[in-house]
């Protein structure tokens, strides 16, 4: 992993270049720059302009975008909150989809709520009250929570083993006979079973604030003793939050945020847990809504070019936390259309898709629902939506037929 806090981005092209197995001269016949102008780059003689970080992209496979982000918030942390924090940061790996091996029957998360772990889980007398967390799946961050209280008690856990060497990685396979598989490779009809005392845990969140669309791999410069795939519970640096994060830092601190729709995941407390299919679809109707959309990249694009960078509703122009919001709900790609958009900050978007915060297709002025008018989102109440100067706006009929659904949606609270 390449430590973006310290590589000028000279020296950041030259690591990725030497990583995809690139010579000067590769990267040039690729990006159809002369190779004179990369080495002048890599040594930071020479600044490139944007159609040449366009072409370094593509060439080298990445949006830059981990780098920016890095380099934006070296530069506004002098400006920072102070934040009151106390206790230890962690990440907590829960599992929404297949887990690879089957070593147990697993735990009952429930993502907004509460994450359930017990004594066979490395760092589970580490993790205290009042500490915070972030909380992932295997690709992604889901959201960040501090934690109110740990509940413990005693129950017996079933543990499964290969009845041949009895290690607990085993793989239940969908195609193949026998089913399963240890990682020792051997296979067999039935898993051993044997029933284990533990003490189980329960911590419940003061709060929980959603992301969306983060990928866990901009964590991995923060884990305290390094990265481990087989642990589900790791120590991270507070700088991840307080420089990636800080408008999540801060609402966390001072208000729990509690979203009214929860679902229910199973946690991998180490990648020797198994999958368990029962048939159903558990994901909730908002939380289909809000998923990564494809064509949303493009999407942004056009909103970003339409509306410059700033969110709509309350001028934030910080880039990396600005979402490409649908008006009328994704369900091909003639709704990535920049009339059926809206550039909104991430917890705006999450409101907006909740049907939390309504906008007027008339007047074109912001509504919040009562229960979502706190703190900083009072004073949205009533405010104009931002529209650059001589901008046609977004779609009205867009704008009235989710008006409709705002306006629904608030009779039946």
């Amino acid at each position: 992993m390449l430590n973006q806090n310290t590589l000028t981005f000279g020296e950041y092209i030259r690591k990725l270049r030497i990583n995809k197995g690139y010579s000067q001269e590769k990267l040039a016949e690729l990006t159809d720059i002369h190779p004179n102008h990369i080495g002048l780059i890599e040594r930071g003689e020479r600044q490139p302009k944007i159609d040449t970080i366009e072409k370094l992209a593509v060439s080298l496979d990445t949006g830059f975008e981990g780098y920016f982000r890095k380099q934006s918030s070296i530069r506004k942390q002098s400006s920072l909150p102070l934040l009151n924090i106390k206790g230890d940061l962690w990440v907590f790996k829960t599992v929404s989809e297949g887990r690879a091996y089957e070593g147990n029957d697993g735990y009952a998360d429930k993502i907004d709520e509460y994450y359930v772990y017990d004594t066979t889980v490395p760092n589970h007398k580490n993790v205290k009250e009042k500490d915070w967390i972030v909380l992932i799946n295997k690709k992604e961050i889901l959201g960040f929570a501090k934690i109110k209280k740990i509940n413990s008690s005693n129950v017996l856990k079933s543990r499964y083993r290969c009845p041949e060497c009895g290690n607990t990685q085993v793989e239940r396979r969908k195609t193949k006979t026998p089913p399963y598989r240890c990682n020792k490779g051997h296979e067999f009809e039935n898993r051993d079973s044997e029933e284990i005392e533990v003490d189980q845990f329960t911590a419940y969140y003061e709060g929980f604030y959603h992301v969306r669309g983060e990928s866990n791999s901009s964590l991995r410069d923060y884990y305290i003793k390094g990265y481990n795939r087989n642990m589900s519970i790791q120590k991270l640096n507070f700088d991840f939050i307080s420089t990636q994060f800080p408008s999540v830092a801060s609402q966390l601190q001072a208000v729990p945020i509690k979203y009214p729709e929860n679902t229910a995941f199973v946690s991998a407390k180490d990648d020797k847990l198994g999958y368990v299919d029962n048939g159903e679809d558990e994901r909730n109707k908002v939380l289909r809504q809000i998923a990564e959309r494809k064509g949303q990249a493009a999407f942004r694009r056009d909103l970003r070019r339409r509306y410059g960078d700033c969110c709509m509703v309350t001028g934030c122009k910080l880039v990396e936390v600005l979402e490409a919001a649908h008006i009328a709900p994704y369900r091909g790609e003639k709704d990535n259309h920049p009339e059926n958009g809206l550039l909104l900050r991430s917890d705006i978007h999450t409101l907006f898709d909740l049907d939390l915060l309504g906008i007027d297709p008339e007047k074109l002025i912001i509504r919040i629902k009562p229960q979502a008018a706190i703190g900083e989102y009072l004073k949205l109440q009533g405010i104009p939506l931002k529209l650059p100067a001589k901008s046609k706006g977004p779609s009205r009929e867009s704008l009235a037929t989710r008006w409709k659904q705002y306006l629904n949606k608030k009779a039946e609270d």
